[in-house]
């Protein structure tokens, strides 16, 4: 067999990486489906909202992936070159864009509520 970019050793520390993700993403995704299978029993009006809920929870996670992604290459690239400031940098970056973007949401959320609150209830 053709070797393609590393040696076994490569392969087995990039699987070790990528099973914890998926699995957590396979669970992410199977409580998404658990809440709509309990929900649909109740009608219609409510598998939407849960739908709906589970799409905005989505693009949460898909944001907040994207946003530690480029922290997380950089604090990498740092590890290699033993630069322990640059790391320590680059997770206070990741920190603090976590909760900014964390805050945002709950804003956005908090925000939605009151305004589907203002035109449902008033």
């Amino acid at each position: 067999m053709k070797k393609l970019i590393g040696s076994k050793g490569f392969y087995k520390m990039v699987l070790a990486i990528c099973i914890p993700i998926v699995i957590q993403n396979g669970f992410t995704n199977l409580a998404s489906l658990l809440d709509n299978i309990m929900i649909g029993q109740l009608g219609t009006l409510s598998m939407s909202g849960v739908s709906i809920t589970n799409q905005l929870l989505q693009v949460f996670n898909v944001t907040i992936f994207g946003a530690m992604s480029g922290p997380g290459i950089f604090m990498a690239q740092f590890y290699g070159k033993k630069n322990k400031e640059g790391v320590e940098n680059c997770f206070r970056i990741k920190l603090i864009i976590g909760i900014i973007i964390t805050l945002l949401a709950i804003f956005f959320i908090l925000y939605i509520w009151t305004t589907i609150d203002f035109f449902i209830f008033k």
